[in-house]
């Protein structure tokens, strides 16, 4: 996954908004019958996004007039919840659980990712992403 560096401000904007898509999947994906033995972990996901869209407005909060109108909503991320999302009718259980955790891998990745490219974030940001990424390792 290819990303260029970004200011602190829009890389935060970015994430709450995967993190906004991704608890949109799982308030989704239990609406569907096939969700079965997922949907449990699909409420703990929506709490996690919750807590960590928190943690991230609250340092987005720090800048102030610097929060910018739009957010980048073009990436992989987005782009494969959008394929996912036009097929989950159709989709099996295994399908189904199978496609969230490769969600679940590529919002891990994008997390990575962006820590690595963007040296310039500002120390309490550092913590704050790289704390997040260790518990979404954990839970795939």
């Amino acid at each position: 996954m290819e990303m260029q560096t970004k200011t602190p401000v829009a890389v935060l904007q970015e994430i709450i908004a995967l993190l906004s898509t991704r608890k949109e999947i799982c308030e989704k994906l239990k609406q569907n019958k096939a969700a079965g033995e997922l949907a449990g972990k699909l409420d703990a996901v929506v709490i996690q996004s919750d807590e960590f869209i928190a943690e991230l407005l609250n340092e987005l909060s720090e800048f102030g007039d610097a929060v910018q109108g739009d957010v980048e909503r073009e990436n992989e991320y987005q782009h494969k919840w959008k394929s996912m999302m036009s097929d989950i009718d159709t989709m099996s259980s295994d399908v189904l659980s199978n496609s969230f955790q490769s969600l679940e891998a590529l919002l891990s990745s994008f997390y990575h990712t962006t820590i690595e490219t963007n040296t310039d974030l500002p120390e309490s940001l550092l913590v704050v992403l790289t704390r997040q990424l260790e518990v979404l390792k954990k839970g795939s």
